[in-house]
């Protein structure tokens, strides 16, 4: 992945919608990015503050489950059942 894809979001998410739901390699490597970046860092909560400027609205099927979904824990039991 190209780190410059960090700093722009939207290019990242026109990638990643792109690539199609059934590509884990865009995310995975998206992931790595973010572990690295918080291992560099010192700050394990880093990909929790580098989400923070992405509307929900813009995150696909991950963001519409989040939306939909009445707390955290039933989000991510949602996300789990859709992305096995």
């Amino acid at each position: 992945m190209n780190p410059m894809m960090m700093k722009q979001p939207d290019a990242f998410a026109a990638r990643s919608a792109a690539a199609g739901a059934g590509d884990h390699g865009v995310l995975a490597s998206h992931c790595r990015v973010l572990e690295e970046a918080a291992r560099h860092s010192g700050f394990d909560n880093f990909g929790l503050h580098y989400g923070r400027q992405f509307k929900p609205q813009s995150l696909g099927l991950i963001g519409y489950i989040g939306l939909c979904s009445a707390t955290l824990e039933q989000a991510l039991h949602n996300v789990v059942n859709a992305f096995p």
